[in-house]
């Protein structure tokens, strides 16, 4: 790996929201082998 890009992808005041949009991004890119979550996000990391 030779960088790691960071971008804000939402601003949210509700927790649960943030929840589910994390969850979202992260399935959404749950097949690129850059990924860096090792498990689901949100509160399906929770599982």
């Amino acid at each position: 790996m030779t960088y790691i890009h960071h971008k804000v992808m939402a601003v949210t005041t509700d927790v649960e929201a943030l929840y589910e949009a994390e969850e979202a991004l992260v399935r959404g890119h749950w097949d690129d082998d850059r990924r860096l979550n090792m498990i689901p996000g949100g509160r399906a990391g929770y599982r």
